[in-house]
């Protein structure tokens, strides 16, 4: 995402952090953190799954699906924590947002990355490959691509979607104003209103359950 804004991770003796010019921030832990945290996260996969081409590619990395408004993900797991891919959450999830997002939501909803180890990098490229057919992007993940935590995509992508939600509702409410001579067009234009307006409803009701959502009202 081109306009989103971060706030700055702790450092410690075995991380390191940096921005991103596109607005991510970059944590790069050392090898020795990622040979523990894929130790722990192969001796305590958070499912087990019953395809045999999954299960084959659960020898390299703990991983599972998850599911966004929709969209399954794959997600590796590290220290009983969901990861997923910042390629996928961009191509898959925020690309259909325009990028002007307000740096209320980018302050608060902060995305820390984190680099892929070789094995989750091979994971995501066989679930790609074998599972999914390169529809999560045609592109050889490395060591050098990121992670990022699912519960941060969770909340930033839902309040910015929210927020484009309310965007749309106004412009067609400024619709319904300007066609109240045309039948079909004000037919038309409510009737659209109305579809976004559950939408917005079903959004603020995953924020409940997410237990963060920011005040859009003004936004």
């Amino acid at each position: 995402m081109d306009t989103t804004s971060s706030s700055i991770a702790k450092e410690t003796k075995s991380e390191s952090s940096k921005i991103d010019l596109d607005g991510w921030v970059s944590i790069s832990p050392s090898p020795e953190t990622v040979n523990r945290e894929n130790e722990t996260a192969t001796k305590n996969p958070v499912s087990t799954p019953s395809d045999g081409t999954e299960a084959l590619i659960s020898t390299l990395s703990a991983w599972d699906w998850v599911t966004i408004d929709g969209l399954q993900l794959p997600a590796v797991s590290r220290n009983q924590e969901r990861y997923v891919a910042v390629h996928m959450v961009q191509l898959k999830l925020l690309s259909k947002f325009p990028s002007d997002i307000p740096s209320e939501i980018t302050r608060k909803f902060t995305m820390n990355s984190f680099k892929m180890s070789v094995a989750e990098a091979w994971t995501f490229n066989s679930i790609n490959a074998v599972i999914r057919k390169f529809d999560l992007g045609c592109q050889l993940f490395t060591a050098d691509d990121e992670l990022v935590k699912l519960n941060d995509v969770q909340m930033f992508y839902w309040n910015v979607k929210l927020l484009n939600l309310n965007r749309v509702n106004r412009e067609y409410e400024k619709a319904i104003l300007e066609a109240e001579t045309n039948i079909q067009l004000l037919a038309t234009a409510m009737q659209l209103k109305e579809q976004v307006e559950r939408d917005i409803q079903a959004v603020r009701a995953e924020l409940g359950r997410l237990g963060a959502n920011l005040d859009l009202a003004k936004i």
